[in-house]
């Protein structure tokens, strides 16, 4: 992959083109360790200004990002990066994208493709510096072993039993205080045999 004449240092096999798009989805890569980090950037930033003298409509007015320099939003990239020298790393664009919408879509998307939050190295540290996906912290499910599963079988099936005062039904004191009892379906309707009296 080439490096377009326009496009600072990012990767491309062509020149980006911020008058068509919003923005573009990247890949930066650690050249050494193989970590990585998966984004997004925006080619201008929008603000909104009050309406001309006469007209209702509020003005918009684009600036252009210094995307050509950029290298990321994560503190720990870009502390590496610092460190370790620009050079050590490549940014690499994945795609260009004409609206915010598609923008987003395609960097969560690729964040879930890739399993950014749960991928590792071979030395079973982080494959990747991204902490979020589209800025929410999710919390990756924890693997919990066969025989931790098999515990926690045994401990349900061992509980206390109880037998329900309106049903005769016998089973495990958590399933009884939910579902009988008081809960207990066939428990006699006390409005009706009040207003039977």
């Amino acid at each position: 992959m080439t490096v377009g004449k326009n496009n600072g240092h990012w990767e491309f096999e062509r020149d980006l083109k911020p008058s068509e798009n919003q923005g573009f989805v990247y890949l930066i890569i650690n050249k050494d360790t193989t970590r990585a980090y998966i984004g997004k950037k925006k080619f201008f930033s929008i603000t909104t200004l009050p309406a001309l003298k006469g007209y209702k409509r509020k003005r918009k007015k684009y600036t252009e990002m210094p995307w050509r320099s950029y290298t990321g939003s994560s503190t720990e990239l870009n502390e590496d990066i610092e460190k370790l020298g620009k050079d050590k790393f490549r940014f690499l664009v994945l795609a260009e994208c004409k609206s915010q919408a598609e923008l987003t879509y395609t960097e969560t998307n690729l964040q879930h493709t890739m399993n950014v939050l749960t991928d590792v190295l071979p030395d079973n540290s982080r494959k990747y510096y991204n902490k979020a996906i589209g800025a929410i912290k999710f919390l990756p499910p924890t693997v919990v072993s066969e025989k931790t599963r098999e515990k926690l079988r045994q401990a349900a099936y061992n509980l206390p039993k109880g037998t329900c005062s309106h049903c005769g039904f016998t089973c495990d004191i958590a399933n009884l205080a939910k579902w009988h009892n008081d809960n207990c379906k066939d428990k006699p309707d006390e409005n009706s045999n009040t207003s039977s009296r």
